[in-house]
């Protein structure tokens, strides 16, 4: 239980029969920084799915706000550093009812190598290159490839906690806070997650059935 990445190295290396990843050592969606790779015959086989689901801590009127929603440009923009206040006008503008508070977001992130890192930065990627090269240009990463760990440094609003039993807790623990992880976190601690719009329009959670 020490994380993607260090499990699809502890694999090529010889020293685990398996490992559970989310990340494949080739193709457009391996991780760059897999400089190890199996030198033996293998096969990799699904197992489980899961959505990224973006878990999140905001005390209005002092309640819990359990119906927060946000575009998916609102989603990129929050976690490329580029909006950092709760009531900034793409936040206000899908949840119009909402006296949201002039408070910072603390995003919470994965300190250690992660799929769930991994498959949020290939879609900031994929669907917001310009975000995600805005996230890059400030903290040094690589803005042509998605990547395992995180990049924040730098950014003085986000805070990386290890694996993601301490990305939940402390969240749950620390008002004004967001992250993202499996969906299956936030389920265990009674947390809500942002409703995120679709393509359609609609505004959805990572269910079984809208995965």
């Amino acid at each position: 239980p020490d994380g993607s990445s260090s499990g699809r190295k502890n694999f090529a290396q010889g020293l685990s029969d398996f490992a559970v990843s989310e990340i494949p050592y080739t193709g457009d969606t391996s991780d760059p920084q897999d400089t190890l790779k199996p030198n033996f015959k293998y096969a990799m086989l699904p197992v489980v799915a899961g959505g990224t689901a973006f878990m999140y801590n905001l005390p209005i009127g002092g309640k819990r706000y359990e119906e927060l929603k946000l575009s998916q440009a609102a989603l990129a923009k929050i976690f490329s550093g580029q909006v950092t206040r709760w009531n900034d006008p793409i936040i206000k503008k899908s949840n119009p009812t909402a006296a949201l508070p002039d408070q910072r977001i603390t995003v919470v992130v994965r300190s250690d190598g992660s799929g769930a890192t991994a498959q949020f930065t290939l879609w900031m990627l994929r669907e917001f290159p310009r975000d995600y090269a805005a996230l890059c240009a400030k903290t040094g990463c690589n803005p042509r490839s998605a990547t395992s760990y995180f990049p924040y440094q730098g950014l003085s609003n986000f805070t990386a906690q290890s694996q993601s039993n301490g990305v939940t807790t402390y969240t749950a623990n620390t008002p004004y806070t967001i992250n993202y992880d499996e969906y299956s976190y936030p389920l265990g601690v009674d947390f809500p997650v942002a409703q995120i719009q679709n393509a359609a329009g609609f505004y959805t959670i990572p269910t079984d059935n809208a995965v």
